[in-house]
């Protein structure tokens, strides 16, 4: 018998439009879903055909404000392509993101409210490849992190090789189920310190109760994890975590049983 660990995914929501031939407006709610009504929204979008871009532009619906200015590859406002700056309830630059073909950031740079730059991240393919920060005078901060995701010490594989080595496999074999797969969803806090809390099982597989329970004990008796950082400060961070039983048919075993992430 053997298990598998696996990463949750990001989600994303689709938008409700209304769009004329060069022209789109869109109204968002606060959890950026789109609606047709004003009155609900509380940001207004509002699209221009440039060539084969749009240009995009955001307001607070409630004072007309600008939140965010930018180029996108269609009239959504998923669909960045370019420079897109973002600001404050007052209208202040916050930070300006640089958006590839397929709406990835390439870099990030935050500002002070001076206007002066804060802190600049740059990505590649396997995540931040430049971090840099600044004083209110200009002054180069030395090793200044922009944004780096909590870390279990030793990385992804020695994540893996903890759950493998301490999740008992055998329990839906010890509970006489089918062969089949048993999966639990764990969500749970780093906190500032890397400390694990409010570990909680987002879903109980059918039949096998045992199986959320051991995910949730081996994941809240785990070690500290190395914390989150946000513009050089410990912040807190949530992660879920994906552990899918495998019970297998009776048969000669094949492969060699490690968690696939």
């Amino acid at each position: 018998m053997k298990f598998f660990i696996l990463l949750a995914g990001l989600f994303c929501s689709t938008s409700i439009r209304s769009a004329a031939q060069d022209s789109t407006v869109i109204y968002y709610r606060g959890d950026g879903t789109a609606t047709l009504f004003k009155d609900s929204s509380s940001q207004t979008m509002v699209f221009t055909r440039d060539g084969k871009l749009w240009l995009g532009r955001s307001y607070y619906t409630r004072t007309g404000i600008r939140h965010s200015a930018g180029s996108y590859s269609k009239a959504d406002l998923h669909r960045p392509y370019g420079t897109v700056d973002y600001y404050d309830t007052t209208g202040v630059l916050l930070s300006s993101y640089e958006y590839d073909r397929e709406a990835n950031v390439k870099s990030w740079t935050n500002y002070y409210p001076s206007g002066k730059k804060h802190s600049y991240l740059e990505y590649g393919k396997k995540g931040a490849t430049k971090q840099i920060g600044w004083d209110e005078d200009g002054n180069v901060i030395p090793g200044y992190i922009v944004q780096q995701e909590a870390q279990f010490p030793g990385g992804l594989q020695a994540w893996k090789k903890y759950l493998e080595s301490t999740l008992d496999h055998s329990i839906p074999e010890k509970l006489g189920l089918a062969p089949g797969r048993y999966t639990v969803v764990v969500s749970f806090r780093i906190d500032k310190d890397g400390r694990i809390s409010e570990v909680k099982a987002e879903n109980i597989p059918g039949r096998c109760a045992a199986c959320a329970a051991e995910a949730v004990r081996v994941i809240s008796e785990g070690p500290d994890w190395l914390p989150a950082v946000q513009n050089n400060k410990n912040v807190i961070f949530r992660q879920r975590q994906s552990i899918t039983f495998v019970l297998e048919e009776d048969k000669p075993k094949t492969g060699n049983g490690l968690a696939d992430f």
